[in-house]
């Protein structure tokens, strides 16, 4: 899948007001959370989310998406980030 079908599909997937949950993730700083976030924004290869609690904005692109910090779940988010804090030394 070229890039530009990767941000189409992706596009058609995001939309304002999806809920979306972003697994934080910065072991460097010891930070391992889920953020519950809604869609305020979308732009042709970027989209804006901002965390209901605490309504600070994040940034992404769609190209940024296959990382996998990204989820419609909660549960798979959660799992994600307790399988990252495993690896924490």
């Amino acid at each position: 899948m070229s890039k530009q079908q990767e941000e189409n599909f992706y596009n058609d997937k995001i939309y304002h007001g999806l809920t979306i949950y972003y697994a934080r993730i910065i072991p460097s700083v010891d930070i391992y959370e889920v953020k519950d976030l809604y869609v305020r924004t979308v732009g042709e290869d970027y989209f804006v989310a901002t965390d209901k609690k605490d309504k600070r904005a994040f940034l992404f692109m769609y190209s940024e998406l296959n990382n996998g910090n990204i989820f419609l779940n909660r549960n798979d988010a959660v799992k994600k980030v307790k399988e990252m804090e495993g690896y924490k030394k």
